[in-house]
């Protein structure tokens, strides 16, 4: 297999999609960095074998520090850039204000709540 056929595979990998917005937060390619020089949340963190796993980072250094080993990443073209379409796709046909399109019409509430970030919204500013 080719890289640019393995690039592909793991930028339309069904992880990819659907953490689009956890890949796009990582630091951008073509730059090395740690996790604690990039202050990456738990999320990130505790993914980061998964994400190498499926070739969205690849370790490139390991050092000591503090008596443990800590490593460097490289972030992936084809993965990052696919993520950040995807989620630059979604905000711009976005469903509610905030830019998501997950709804929850939960009872008793009055208005539309963001099943991803829980803000609530007026009936009105939804683009149904």
């Amino acid at each position: 297999m080719s890289k640019a056929q393995n690039t592909k595979e793991q930028a339309t990998h069904p992880y990819v999609v659907s953490n689009a917005r956890l890949v796009a937060k990582l630091p951008e390619p073509g730059t090395t960095w740690t996790a604690n020089e990039e202050n990456l949340g738990d999320e990130h963190i505790t993914r980061l074998a998964k994400f190498r796993r499926l070739g969205i980072v690849t370790r490139v250094g390991k050092f000591l520090s503090g008596g443990d080993y800590r490593y460097r990443w490289e972030t992936e073209e084809g993965p990052y850039q696919a993520a950040c379409e995807r989620v630059e796709s979604e905000t711009e046909n976005a469903l509610l204000p905030c830019g998501h399109s997950a709804l929850s019409n939960k009872r008793g509430v009055d208005g539309i709540t963001c099943g991803v970030c829980g803000k609530l919204h007026d009936k009105s500013e939804v683009n149904l």
